[in-house]
Order: structure tokens, then sequence, then C-alpha cells
């Protein structure tokens, strides 16, 4: 009960408007920082701005916030961006006593006043009042007690509110499921070679993107061996590969590949690396032959093995040939180089030093090689020879007379 002529505006600092309880306040604040209380309204927190119970404490992309609670001892909150945490007592633990102690003395200086007719409670002065008199002074009015009593049925009864003290174990707020690791992504490369005469090397940079700060990399790995080469990549993702060899053996369209994973720093991004290598018709070669002969009374015959190469597999042979006719005798040779050549006669006509060849070419299956075949038959001085028969008669003892 209070004298009509109280007027008594009472201040309770654990509570908010709404009656929620005070835990705590905003001590530092970066961006965009927003509290939604259970009844759906929602404030834009600043530096030293109140928390209360079961608010829902919400970061933009931008904000963070750390929270002082009104814990013995405090504690304190720090939250990311894009965090959503709920105020509730596995967060903040127990209010300290020191503010329920507070509140309890406030409530009890401001009652006992009361009923002692007494006006404990300043209130702020008006900012107007009636217009003053041309001497510059104010009216004043006297308020007379007349000690009537009134009981409010309004709710304005003074009672204040009793906060528990009772100790309880302070748990660490438990902010595991609010922390997220953004995704990273690790770029991949696809690199196409043609095989040459020596080992290929190549090499490039990878594009790495993490959100999250210091983490834009990836592990680093050092002559990884792969099937064909060997593979390095630093934190960067600047990246290498060296083949084992220049791989000739190849033919043309041959494809080989190695293929490398790159993983990021904090394995939730990966690319890979792909080097190809295309082979090519490599050069062959094949070798040339020249047998010189004498003729002789009989046909000549003669032959020998080409030497083919080809670095490409399986393509070092020849083109095969069967009794191709030269100008002075017939040429066979084999894939594999195996030639012969026989002469169609004696050539006995042929004087002391005179000379006839033949010349067949070889070309190696790809026909990027040629050989030659070159054989010549030089005539030598044929002895004379005298057959058939002859008669006559002879006259002894007669001087004979010859011209």
């Amino acid at each position: 009960m209070i004298r009509r002529f109280v007027m008594a505006k009472i201040k309770y600092p654990v509570t908010s408007e709404i009656g929620h309880q005070v835990t705590g306040k905003v001590a530092i604040l970066y961006g965009a920082v927003k509290a939604v209380s259970p009844d759906g309204t929602v404030r834009l927190l600043k530096i030293n701005s109140p928390v209360f119970a079961d608010d829902h404490i919400i970061t933009g992309d931008d904000g963070s916030v750390s929270i002082v609670f009104n814990t013995m001892p405090p504690t304190q909150l720090d939250l990311g961006r894009m965090s959503n945490v709920v105020i509730d007592e596995d967060v903040y633990g127990v209010v300290s006593p020191t503010v329920s102690a507070e509140a309890s003395a406030e409530q009890e200086a401001i009652q006992k006043a009361l009923l002692a007719g007494d006006q404990p409670i300043q209130l702020d002065a008006t900012a107007a009042g009636v217009e003053a008199n041309a001497g510059g002074g104010h009216p004043v009015f006297v308020v007379t007690p007349d000690w009537a009593e009134v009981t409010p049925e309004s709710g304005a009864e003074t009672q204040g509110i009793t906060l528990g003290t009772t100790e309880a174990t302070i748990y660490a707020p438990n902010l595991e499921q609010q922390v997220t690791n953004d995704p990273a992504t690790v770029s991949s490369a696809f690199v196409p070679l043609d095989e040459t005469n020596a080992p290929l090397s190549t090499g490039g940079t990878l594009i790495i993107t993490d959100p999250d700060a210091g983490e834009a990399q990836v592990v680093p790995q050092t002559d990884v061996a792969g099937t064909y080469g060997t593979f390095s990549v630093d934190s960067n993702g600047n990246w290498t590969y060296i083949a084992n060899s220049a791989y000739d053996e190849l033919n043309a369209g041959d494809k080989i590949s190695d293929t490398f994973t790159v993983t990021s720093v904090d394995g939730t991004g990966s690319g890979t690396v792909t080097v190809e290598i295309t082979g090519t018709n490599d050069l062959a070669t094949v070798s040339s032959a020249f047998v010189p002969l004498d003729e002789t009374n009989t046909p000549l015959s003669t032959g020998g093995t080409l030497v083919i190469t080809d670095p490409d597999a399986g393509e070092a042979q020849v083109v095969p040939q069967a009794d191709v006719a030269g100008t002075y005798g017939t040429f066979s040779v084999d894939s594999n180089g195996n030639w012969t050549y026989l002469a169609n006669s004696a050539y006995d006509e042929l004087n002391a030093g005179d000379k006839i060849s033949d010349t067949f070419t070889v070309t190696s299956v790809d026909g990027t090689g040629i050989g030659t075949v070159k054989v010549e038959i030089t005539g030598t001085n044929d002895a004379p020879v005298i057959s058939g028969e002859s008669s006559g008669a002879v006259t002894e003892d007669v001087l004979l007379t010859a011209s």
C-alpha cells in the first residue's frame, strides 16, 4: 500500500523490460550481430548491450561478438561469423550472487522508505513547465499531504524479485556444433604431351581457395613415384612432373598417363594432376649393303642381313620383297632384312674389268627408314678353250717352207 502522492519508478537491474533475466553484456563486437528474444523481438547489439537468458545470438557473415557473463568468476563467450547460439544455462551457467544481493538490497530500501512515508526515489526533472512571469520567476506549487490512503488496483504494488544463489556447477560453453570448417577447393590440371627423343618434363600451378583464414594451401608432396614419372607439389600448389624416360617405344597414337591427387590442408578439397604422353612415329633406320663379285663360269648368287632399328615397339622391320627382277638378276628380302640375289647368267662375256650391277631399295614398315642392296659383277680374263679334232699328212726328210 502506498500514499497517493508517492510516484515511484522502480528499476530492476537484473531484468529487461519484458522480464527476462540479464545474464551478461557485450564486451567486444564487430559487424552486424543481433539478439532475438523468445517472443520474437529483434535487437541490434552494441558494446555494453545486455544479453538476456534464452536470447538467440545471431552473427552475420561479417559479424563476431564476445559476451561476458555475470558468473563468479566471470566467463566469456566468443562467437565468430555466421553463428546462431541460444543463451541458456548450458552456456551462461549461474548468474553471480552479487547481482542478486544488489537487487534485494534495493528492493528492501525502497519498501522501507515507502512504509515510513518518505519519497526515496528522485525523479528526473521535467523538461518544461508553465509559462514564467515577466519577472522571470515561476509559480510555486505546494503539495499538502492529506494522509488519505489508497490501495492501487493496477498492479503497482512494489515487489522485488528473488534470484537463486544455489551453488551449481558452472559448465564451460560447448560451442563445437557452432564451429564449421568451410570447404576448400583445389583446381585440377590435364597436360597432354607428345613423346620426343628425350625424357619430358612439365609443371604448373593449381588454384586453391578456402574461406577459412590461412587455409588456402595444399598438402605438399615430394618426388612421388607414378607409373611413368615422378610428381612434386608445394603448399602453394606449384607442381612439377618428370618422365622416367623418352618413351620412344610408343607407337604413333599410343597413350600412357600418370594421375596424382592433391588435397587441401584441411582435407575438405582435392584436385588431380594428369599428365598424358602420346607416342609419335619415331624414325627407323635400315642399313645398306654393297657386294662386289667376280664373274665365274656359273651364275653368281649372294645374300646377307640388313640391320633395322625403330624405337617404336614392333616396327623394326622392312617391307618384304620376293623375286624382284633387276637388270642382271633377281632380289628377295624378308621382313627381318634377310636378303638374297641370284644372277641371271655367268656373264662370261664380260671382259676383264668390265662391271655390271643391280641396286635394290629396302624400306622400313613405317616408311621412315630406307636402305639399299647393291650387287656388282666384274668381268675376268677367262682362259681360252680349244675344242674339236684336226688331221693332216707329214713328209719326212723334206725341207719345209713356211710363211
